[in-house]
């Protein structure tokens, strides 16, 4: 789904929160990597993101299968359950020459960005 899609600045955030029935059959994969495409030729974003917790393998591996860069992590980001977590932040950008047949997604080239409304 789209966490977060700010026309304005041309940003969207990609994340999930699968059901447990649904875990493990390659649905998050097939949606997570589809979204991108679909913000990048049709609402045109100059970037998606995909922000985790850090500890969070599962979904940094999901951000790394869609071929997302790793740009950083926020240390003490985010309160939960009485602690401080650090934040992993990835992102793609349209273009971004994921290279063909690598197993993660290659970028759409978008089109101009469209201006806000």
């Amino acid at each position: 789904m789209f966490v977060d899609f700010d026309a304005a600045l041309g940003v969207c955030e990609i994340g999930c929160r699968p059901e447990p029935a649904g875990e493990r059959h390659g649905l998050v994969t097939k949606v997570c990597g589809a979204l991108p495409d679909r913000a990048f030729t049709t609402r045109g974003p100059h970037r998606a993101e995909w922000n985790c917790r850090a500890d969070n393998k599962r979904s940094s591996a999901m951000a790394e299968r869609l071929g997302m860069t790793m740009e950083g992590v926020r240390r003490g980001y985010r309160p939960y359950d009485g602690a401080r977590h650090d934040r992993e932040g990835r992102a793609a950008r349209p273009g971004s020459g994921v290279p063909a047949g690598s197993g993660r997604r290659e970028w759409v080239r978008s089109p101009e960005p469209r201006p806000a409304s």
